[in-house]
């Protein structure tokens, strides 16, 4: 396992933990989740900056952006996945007809770590991913979900 990849499951751990100690209890409204939420994705920008990108020389992106030098490689010559049904959106059905991956089929760069019940407690089983360079120009631009333990994150700060 590579440093930048055990930088960021120390971010994730942090993440998972904060999240769900300090931002999740069971009485709190769906009004309240609105502005906690907000509140918390300050919090985890601020993580995930001081944790990851900045011991490895690498700039923060805008909010909701995909890190354009930060990579996901297969632990393995195959993945299953879920993909989007629609490009350019990271929400709505994860059923595109394609539901596996192969060692060089396309580029996986990271978006975040994701669940799909935000306002439960959360594990971050899923690293969310923008496809890139695929070979099946249909996946270009659509975002996937991996799970974690298949995945190996690198920096490629030039690419």
């Amino acid at each position: 396992m590579n440093a930048f990849h055990k930088a960021v499951a120390q971010y994730r751990e942090c993440s998972r933990h904060v999240r769900n100690v300090y931002f999740q209890t069971a009485d709190r409204t769906a009004t309240d989740w609105g502005r906690i939420e907000e509140g918390w994705w300050d919090v985890d920008q601020v993580l995930f900056n001081w944790l990851v990108l900045v011991p490895h020389d690498l700039q923060p992106v805008e909010a909701n952006q995909t890190h354009p030098h930060i990579y996901i490689k297969l632990r393995g010559k195959r993945s299953s996945l879920l993909i989007n049904r629609d490009k350019n959106t990271t929400h709505g059905y994860w059923d595109h007809p394609t539901e596996m991956v192969y060692e060089g089929d396309c580029d996986f760069r990271f978006k975040s770590f994701f669940d799909f019940d935000e306002t439960s407690q959360i594990d971050f089983n899923y690293v969310m991913v923008e496809l890139f360079n695929a070979k099946d120009d249909d996946l270009n631009c659509r975002f996937a979900l991996i799970e974690w333990q298949y995945v190996e994150f690198e920096t490629r700060a030039n690419s």
